[in-house]
């Protein structure tokens, strides 16, 4: 797989993980990588190396067991339409 599909994907992933908590309104997701390894069909070390070149460009941040999006609208565009907003009620 080529980098920008890898790339790709990655956001893919953490974007949709958190569209399941959008209507939290926070950035702050309570997800471990054994959790999003389950639910994506993925190893967890897949998961972590994900995570971890999201991590690196400023996308995220990482603590044990919760991810905290700090580029929401990088992260969505990198999602490559895979994201849409729903309105709120």
């Amino acid at each position: 797989m080529g980098n920008s599909l890898c790339a790709e994907l990655r956001a893919q992933m953490l974007v949709n993980s958190s569209a399941a908590f959008a209507r939290l309104e926070s950035d702050e997701l309570p997800l471990t990588h054994e959790f999003l390894g389950v639910m994506f069909g993925t190893p967890r070390p897949g998961v972590t190396i994900a995570l971890q070149a999201l991590e690196r460009v400023g996308l995220i941040a990482t603590r044990r067991g919760h991810i905290t999006i700090l580029d929401r609208p990088t992260l969505e565009q990198r999602s490559n339409g895979a994201y849409v907003r729903q309105a709120r009620c």
